[in-house]
């Protein structure tokens, strides 16, 4: 009775050191499994911002393409039509259109730099 009391605890305690290993296992597993979706994450997310940033400039480019156009043609059609020029004639405009279009190029410049510096942030925070 006594050895098979000894044999019982024998097989618990090497069942219980079996199950903290498959734990262990389990946790590096999953810590693993963690810290590859957060990355994964981070770089779809960085890709997009990469891409809003890109799309953003080239609707600030049409944009001011629109602008040039319109005003030229503004133009045109005063001079054809023998329109006195207004108060604002469409240089003043065309030139508040040209620092309009700095102004929001200097804007995604600063977010891309803002959102550089919460990327390193966010990488030291994941790796501490």
């Amino acid at each position: 009775v006594t050895a098979l009391r000894a044999k019982i605890t024998e097989l618990e305690q090497k069942l219980s050191s079996q199950e903290k290993l498959l734990m262990r296992r389990a946790m590096q597993q999953y810590n693993t499994l963690v810290t590859n979706l957060f990355s994964t994450s981070y770089s779809v997310k960085a890709q997009y911002e990469k891409y809003r940033g890109n799309l953003f400039k080239d609707v600030l480019e049409n944009l001011q393409e629109a602008r040039h156009k319109a005003v030229e043609e503004v133009r045109k059609l005063k001079e054809r039509l023998d329109i006195p020029s207004s108060a604002e004639n469409p240089t003043s405009v065309a030139i508040k259109s040209s620092e309009t279009h700095k102004i929001q190029s200097e804007n995604l410049s600063l977010n891309k730099a803002v959102s550089a510096v919460q990327k390193s942030c966010m990488y030291l925070f994941s790796t501490s």
